[in-house]
């Protein structure tokens, strides 16, 4: 449980203009706010002529044995231009896997 965790966003064509969206979280079983990620919002922005891009959410690395731990990302498209619609897949679940291994000594 070590980041950043870096996920891409992908348009199905270029723009000849900016596309911006705004990515926000919402928590499953992890928590937000830097106690298991970094929750954002993020602001992302397409430039003219690309197809994809990424950002950084800091995935929080401590010493507590937790497992598998999820939450959700959900893309906020608040004003789009008139030749871009909206596509079908906006939500994404994140799985953060548990690095730390919990031992027994005697």
């Amino acid at each position: 449980n070590s980041g950043p965790l870096r996920p891409v966003l992908v348009l199905s064509n270029p723009s000849s203009t900016d596309i911006s969206v705004q990515v926000k979280s919402s928590d499953n079983i992890a928590t937000g706010g830097g106690v298991d990620y970094n929750s954002g919002p993020y602001n992302v922005t397409f430039p003219a002529g690309v197809t994809s891009v990424s950002f950084d959410i800091a995935i929080t690395n401590d010493s507590i044995h937790e497992g598998k731990e999820t939450f959700t990302l959900t893309i906020v498209m608040k004003s789009l231009p008139s030749r871009v619609s909206r596509g079908s897949t906006r939500q994404a679940t994140v799985t953060i896997v548990d690095t730390t291994a919990s031992t027994i000594n005697f």
